[in-house]
């Protein structure tokens, strides 16, 4: 089956794109020589689990773009996917697994895991509400 994507599709897709000062920063503290630490939380996705290796997850992705993107700075790469859990567990693993280590900025996959339930919609919120609660790191 052939699908081409076309530009007005492309322009139809982007409903809201958000407040993109905090990536900008992240960005502009690497383009300055600044070391950076990323950090990735999530379910068994995050984690890796069925990508064809790790390498090709998309933390492991993500993280592969900023070390080509930025060569000449350490780049602390923090990959706390768990199998099997959703936003409720990462409520409560945030801290010890990635607030604690500090990171610039954090991607959040809950996908897979959370439902349409008001407790993982609640705990979704939370889990945004916590990391943004911290003023040190950049928040995304």
């Amino acid at each position: 089956m052939n699908f081409t994507i076309t530009k007005e599709m492309i322009k139809n897709s982007l409903v809201n794109k958000g407040d993109v000062a905090r990536i900008v920063e992240v960005i502009r503290k690497a383009n300055s020589g600044q070391d950076i630490s990323i950090a990735f939380l999530g379910g068994s996705i995050t984690e890796g689990c069925n990508a064809t290796s790790f390498e090709k997850c998309y933390a492991s992705r993500v993280y592969s773009w900023f070390k080509e993107k930025f060569k000449n700075i350490n780049i602390n790469y923090i990959n706390a996917g768990g199998g099997a859990t959703g936003s409720i567990i990462g409520v409560h693993r945030v801290q010890k697994e990635v607030l604690s280590k500090n990171p610039d900025i954090i991607f959040i996959d809950f996908a897979v895991s959370d439902t349409e339930s008001m407790w993982d919609k609640i705990g979704y919120e939370s889990l945004i509400r916590r990391i943004l609660s911290v003023k040190k790191i950049q928040r995304l």
